[in-house]
């Protein structure tokens, strides 16, 4: 969009960014005037940490069954 105006827009160039990255012009524009204060940073930075820390948080393994499956015969 060269050119154009986006007066609704606060950050017009991370919007163009996020739109580049193939969001929705809805999802890009929430983002973008999200941070345009700087509470709006803090809580998207807030956000970004807890989500970064859950996706690096492991899964914890499942106990290994010590039963034997029906059916099988012992060796």
């Amino acid at each position: 969009m060269p050119g154009k105006k986006l007066r609704s827009i606060k950050r017009p160039e991370v919007y163009e960014a996020l739109r580049d990255e193939g969001l929705s012009k809805a999802q890009a524009a929430a983002i973008a005037n999200k941070g345009a204060t700087a509470q709006g940073r803090q809580e998207m930075a807030a956000k970004a940490a807890a989500t970064k820390a859950l996706a690096d948080a492991k899964p914890a393994k499942p106990a290994k069954s010590t039963k034997r499956a029906k059916g099988k015969a012992k060796r």
